[in-house]
């Protein structure tokens, strides 16, 4: 498994990496080797590009479409539940018109950028509580 894979196109050694692949998948010793790569569909497309031998090898692709706005509320919400947080409705729909401004931004990483939104939401909640804490 090589996520973000689109890495290997360019740099000192991504094609050298890229030719390794096409020997590794086209070698009878490596016949029973299953390689997936993730990435970017753009960047990846344009790396398979750079290859011609690379880009005949993959021939099964999966695209995942981006989150709608719901979809990222129903994660957030659901990460919330699962350690027994309540989120206010205000605070949803706070959550709901950042998603749809992040959305729109080149690298919006659906599910990884809206668990980064949960973890410093508790970290912020947890130093509000501290600073109102009185002993």
């Amino acid at each position: 498994f090589i996520d973000e894979a689109y890495s290997l196109d360019g740099g000192q050694y991504g094609k050298e990496a890229c030719e390794a692949l096409v020997a590794a998948m086209t070698s009878k010793d490596f016949s029973d080797v299953l390689i997936i790569i993730a990435g970017y569909s753009s960047e990846i497309n344009k790396m398979l590009g750079s290859n011609s031998g690379l880009k005949s090898r993959f021939t099964t692709f999966f695209e995942f479409p981006d989150w709608e706005v719901d979809d990222c509320l129903a994660f957030f919400s659901m990460c919330a539940e699962k350690e027994r947080f309540a989120v206010d409705t205000d605070a949803l729909d706070e959550i709901r018109d950042g998603c749809q401004r992040l959305k729109q931004l080149k690298g919006w990483g659906n599910g990884r950028d809206v668990k980064h939104l949960f973890t410093q939401s508790k970290e912020n909640r947890a130093e509000r509580v501290y600073k109102d804490f009185e002993p």
